[in-house]
């Protein structure tokens, strides 16, 4: 984040991260990556992603 405030006429888009290195005792995350993979290895069609990015 400091660099995109010292050049920000060079870095378009920021995304930012907070990853803690701590184990959690519940997944709550696995649907969400199940869900993903499977449209990714569906490889939908542009006028199916078209759609749900009215949403």
């Amino acid at each position: 984040m400091t660099l995109a405030s010292l050049i920000p006429n060079q870095i378009d888009q920021l995304v930012v991260l907070d990853m803690a290195p701590v184990h959690y005792k519940e997944r709550r995350h696995d649907n969400v990556l199940a869900g993903l993979e499977a449209v990714i290895a569906e490889q939908p069609k542009p006028s199916h992603v078209l759609r749900l990015c009215q949403y």
